[in-house]
């Protein structure tokens, strides 16, 4: 019922071996929200010390979620993001 894309910064760890990826989920970025088959492109923050997202339309009101299922990714604010139908 809800997809959740969120844009963020992130950089290979420094001597990684595995090459894995450092992604910076502090601060806020841009957003592509989907609920219910229905796109909203708005923002998504964290404050300092919280435990949760917060997620906004491009107005800056509240974007809620659906009761049921969730999945979220994170793409890397260079990653090209195209939609298809």
């Amino acid at each position: 019922k809800n997809i959740i894309v969120m844009i963020s910064p992130s950089a290979l760890i420094d001597g990684d071996e595995k090459e894995r990826l450092l992604i910076d989920l502090k601060g806020a970025g841009k957003a592509f929200l989907y609920r219910d088959g229905t796109k909203v492109i708005g923002r998504w923050s964290k404050q300092p010390g919280a435990t949760s997202f917060v997620f906004e339309d491009s107005s800056g009101k509240s974007w809620c979620l659906s009761p049921g299922q969730t999945w979220m990714a994170v793409l890397d604010s260079m990653s090209n993001v195209r939609e298809e139908e």
